[in-house]
C-alpha cells in the first residue's frame, strides 16, 4: 500500500463523505486506502459510514480527541506513507499522487519530514497552511492583542498565510497545518505521532517539533490542491470551553518543549494576562472559577 488516509469524524457527516468523494473522484495510478476514524459521533454517522464499502470504518466509542484518534487509525493503517486529512477538506487534483511523488523523489536527498500544500479556504482564498514554533513573549503578544480587542469589542481574526512563491517547487515551514498532513510511516515509528495528552489544538505543532529535533524538514509543496472548508467568521461572544481547551494545549505544548524557568514564567504572565476574564459579562461564574484554576493549576 502507497498511502493510507486518515480522517477523524465527529458529528460531520456530510463534509466527511464530501471529503471522501472528493479523495476517489480525484485519485489515480496510486494504491491507497481512507481510513475513518469516529469519535463517538451522535448524527447517524455511523450506520451511513460503516456501510461504505470504500473506506475502513473505525469506532473510538468514545470522542478520543484529534490526536489520539488518528493514532488509532494508524494501528491498521498499511500505507508506507500516512496522509492526515481533516474531514472538511475536498480534493480537487490528484493530491495523493503528487505528494507521494514529491516524497519518494526528496529521500535521499532532504531529510524530509511532513508535507503539506498552501490551502484554500471555501471563497478560493489562500487560508492557514503552515505556521512557525509558538515562542513565550510572542504569546504574550498575541495576550495583548486578544485584550484589546476585548475592551474595543473587536473579533479575533482567522489565521491566514499569504500566497508565497514556491521557485523551487516547495519552500522549509516549522510545521504544516493538521489538516492536510503527508508523512512517511517511518518517520512517525522512528520520532512517535501525535502525543496522547493533547485532546485538541496544538497536537500536530508538537509533534512536528520533535521531528524538527530530530533534522526532519517540513515543507509546502506546490501541486497539490485542496479546499479547506474553516469558519467564515468568528462570533463576537467567547466560546469559554473552546478557549480553555485551546489554552490547556497550548499550556500543555510549552511544558513540553521550552525549558522548565521559562515555563514557570510563563504561567506566572500568564495569570497576569488573563485577570480581565474577571470582569467579562459574559462569562458565568462557574467557567470564571474552572478558567482560573486551569491557569493556576
Amino acid at each position: 500500500m502507497d498511502v493510507s488516509v486518515i480522517l477523524v469524524n465527529y458529528n460531520t457527516l456530510s463534509l466527511t463523505m464530501s471529503c471522501i468523494d472528493s479523495i476517489f473522484m480525484h485519485t489515480q495510478d496510486i494504491d491507497f486506502e481512507v481510513i475513518v476514524v469516529d469519535n463517538d459521533s451522535y448524527d447517524g454517522s455511523q450506520d451511513i459510514l460503516s456501510a461504505d464499502s470504500r473506506i475502513l470504518f473505525i469506532e473510538s466509542g468514545s470522542n478520543l480527541g484529534f490526536g489520539r484518534a488518528n493514532n488509532l487509525g494508524m494501528l491498521k493503517a498499511t500505507g508506507k506513507y500516512i496522509f492526515f486529512l481533516n474531514t472538511d477538506t475536498l480534493l480537487f487534483n490528484n493530491s495523493l499522487k503528487i505528494f507521494y511523488d514529491f516524497a519518494e523523489t526528496c529521500f535521499g536527498h532532504i531529510k524530509l519530514g511532513g508535507i503539506g500544500c498552501q490551502l484554500i479556504d471555501g471563497d478560493h482564498n489562500v487560508t492557514h497552511s503552515y505556521s512557525h514554533f509558538p515562542k513565550v513573549n510572542e504569546s504574550f503578544i498575541n495576550e495583548i492583542r486578544d485584550h484589546w480587542r476585548f475592551l474595543t469589542g473587536q473579533k479575533k481574526p482567522r489565521r491566514v498565510n499569504r500566497y508565497k512563491d514556491c521557485p523551487f517547487g516547495f519552500y522549509e515551514v516549522d510545521y504544516v497545518t493538521g489538516a492536510d498532513l503527508f508523512v512517511k510511516r517511518s518517520v512517525l515509528d522512528e520520532v512517535g505521532a501525535f502525543d496522547p495528552d493533547f485532546f485538541m489544538y496544538y497536537e500536530e505543532t508538537e509533534m512536528q517539533y520533535r521531528w524538527w529535533r530530530k533534522g526532519y524538514k517540513q515543507l509546502i509543496i506546490e501541486g497539490p490542491e485542496i479546499m479547506h472548508l474553516e469558519r467564515k467568521s468568528t462570533v463576537n461572544a467567547l466560546n469559554i470551553s473552546c478557549e480553555m481547551r485551546d489554552l490547556h494545549s497550548r499550556i500543555l505544548y510549552f511544558k513540553k518543549t521550552s525549558h522548565p524557568l521559562v515555563y514557570v514564567y510563563y504561567r506566572m504572565m500568564l495569570v497576569l494576562f488573563r485577570l480581565h476574564y474577571i470582569i467579562m459579562p459574559s462569562i458565568s461564574f462557574v467557567d470564571k472559577i474552572s478558567f482560573f484554576r486551569l491557569i493556576l493549576s
